[in-house]
This record gives C-alpha cells, structure tokens and sequence, in this order.
C-alpha cells in the first residue's frame, strides 16, 4: 500500500501544470507563479505581460502569438517552447535554457537573453532590435532574416548558426566566439566584431561597410564579394581566408 501511496504521489509530482494555475494566469488572477511546473502548458494568445515565472518549469509549454512584454523568464527551462509570433518585448530570459524553443516571427525587441541557452532553436524573421545576448550559448540554431540591429552579443559563443539576409547593424559582437556561421548577404555595416575569434564563417556578400575587426583572429573564413569599405582591421590576425576581392590569404 504504501508503494502504490509513493507512487501516486510521484506520478501527481510528475504531471503537468495543473489546469487551475494555468487558468489563474491567463486570467490575470496571479502574476507570479516562481518555481512552477507549468509543463505542457496552453498560453496561446494569453497576456502574461509583466508576470514572474522564474525558474518555471515551461518544457513544451505554447505561448504562440501571445503577449509577454516585461514577462520574467529568468532561470527557466523552456525546451521545446513555442514562442512563434509571441509579443516580448523587453522580456527577461537571462539564464534561460532555450533548446528546441519556436520563435518564429516573435517581437524580441530590447529582450534580455544574456547567459540563455539556444541550441537547435528557431528564430527566422524574428526581431531582436537592442535585444541582449551577452555571453549566451546559441548553437545549430537559425537565425535567418532576423533583425538584430543595436543588440549586445558581446561575449557569445556561436557554433554553426545560420543568420542570412540577416539584419545585424551596429551589434556588438566583441569577444564572441563564432565557428561555422553562415553570416550571407546580411546587413552588418558598423558591428562590433573586434576582438572576436572567427572560424569557419561565411561573410560572403555581407555589407561589413565600417564593421570594426580590430585585434579580431579570422581564420578559414570567407569574405568574398562583401563591402567592407571603411571596416577596420588593426591588429586583425586574419589566415587561410578569403578576402571580400577574392584573393586568398594565407
């Protein structure tokens, strides 16, 4: 008896959020719920603005086309999650795992990722303008025709992200660490790529116009057909690379 008593109450553990919470959120009756499992959670098209899921359990939770502008992610797990079309502005995910999150479309503008997790996310047409994602992990993850323009991904470590006919304007990308990017026919005029370590990296037809490579290491890149006029390369260890003319430096 007290073996099937343990593993009811396991399995109760165990068992996703409770209808009961999940509806006292979207109804606004709570605004704080830190801690919680909200597994397998239905936030489509739910106004969470503002509200406090710290440390929330959100694994495979839907919040498709919903609003979460200054929603609190910090801390949370949230594989699988599905952000596609979500309003999240200014929202906070620093620390967050991300693995296998949906953001398609989603409004990321001034969001706060810093230190998050995004392996094997999906994030094409999403708007990340002054988003932050200093010191994030983001791999096997695209990015494709996303707007990132002003963000801080200073400090990133990027390993086979696709971010083409991206948007990437003035971002700081000092310090990161990039391997196996395809960064084609973006728009990256005035970043901050200076001291960052570049490997394996597809600039090719970029607009690098006054991009800042200072006492960047570039090696087996290519930079073929990309404007880089004005870009900055003091103390830029660049080899094995191609440059935007076509020439191979060795």
């Amino acid at each position: 008896m007290r073996i099937q008593i343990a593993t009811i109450a396991f399995l109760a553990a165990a068992a996703p959020a409770a209808a009961d919470v999940v509806q006292d959120l979207r109804d606004g009756v709570i605004t704080e719920c830190r801690g919680c499992d909200l597994r397998e959670a239905n936030f489509k098209k739910a106004d969470l603005s503002g509200v406090d899921l710290t440390g929330a359990d959100l694994t495979g939770a839907r919040f498709h086309r919903a609003v979460l502008n200054g929603t609190i992610f910090a801390d949370v797990t949230a594989t699988r999650a599905n952000f596609n079309v979500a309003q999240l502005r200014r929202a906070v995910f620093t620390n967050a795992d991300l693995t296998q999150a949906l953001f398609y479309e989603a409004q990321l503008s001034g969001a706060d990722m810093t230190g998050a997790t995004l392996v094997n996310a999906k994030m094409q047409h999403s708007r990340m303008t002054s988003a932050v994602l200093a010191d994030a992990t983001v791999e096997e993850t695209d990015m494709n025709a996303a707007r990132i323009n002003n963000a801080d991904l200073s400090g990133v470590q990027m390993f086979n992200v696709s971010i083409k006919e991206a948007s990437l304007g003035r971002t700081d990308f000092s310090g990161a660490a990039m391997s196996y990017l395809s960064i084609v026919q973006s728009d990256a005029a005035r970043a901050n790529f200076a001291d960052a370590t570049i490997e394996y990296t597809d600039f090719w037809g970029s607009d690098l116009r006054e991009t800042d490579f200072t006492g960047a290491k570039i090696t087996e890149s290519r930079f073929s057909r990309a404007n880089m006029r004005g870009a900055l390369l003091d103390g830029a260890e660049i080899t094995r690379t191609f440059r935007a003319d076509g020439t191979f430096q060795e």
